[in-house]
């Protein structure tokens, strides 16, 4: 019993190494149709038809990778010393962005408290008909830029956190 069953795997491992074909063994073939589109294929051309036979050269497209340099000492020692400039730039970025947020609430508490006109920087217009009060240019001027520092410290901000994100990843 146990002969027959040796017999019959033998023979189904016979059948299926002559019915399976390796792929290294398989020849491809390159058509290109009246529109100029390229289609491969392992099936043979047509009476007719024209194709070219794809050459497999296992040896192209291989590369060797370099063997590492130095001790596993001196590896991890690189690696290590790695790991501690990243976690330093990333401290360095993140008190970055910690004052680039402090500046724009500085900035922005400075405007808030700036719209009060300071003395000068309104004139009292009598008019018939009721008086008006009228902010002078120099009020404009120093309102212009209290904005334009909170415009610039809010790019700052936004530089801050873009040098943090290129940095980390």
């Amino acid at each position: 019993m146990n002969r027959m069953i040796t017999t019959l795997t033998l023979m189904v491992l016979a059948g299926s190494a002559l019915y399976c074909e390796s792929p290294a063994a398989q020849t491809m073939y390159k058509y290109v149709d009246a529109n100029g589109k390229v289609t491969y294929s392992d099936r043979k051309p047509m009476p007719g038809e024209k194709a070219e036979v794809v050459r497999d050269d296992r040896t192209a497209n291989v590369i060797t990778l370099p063997k590492p340099k130095g001790t596993a000492d001196e590896r991890e020692q690189a690696r290590k010393a790695s790991v501690e400039k990243k976690d330093s730039d990333r401290r360095r970025l993140d008190a970055a962005i910690g004052s680039a947020e402090k500046r724009l609430a500085s900035s922005r508490d400075a405007l808030e408290t700036g719209r009060d006109p300071l003395p000068g920087e309104q004139q009292i217009v009598v008019q018939k008909g009721g008086n008006s009060i009228n902010r002078t240019p120099e009020y404009f001027a120093r309102i212009k830029q209290l904005e334009d520092a909170v415009a610039e410290a809010e790019k700052a901000l936004a530089d801050a956190r873009e040098a943090r994100k290129r940095g980390v990843d």
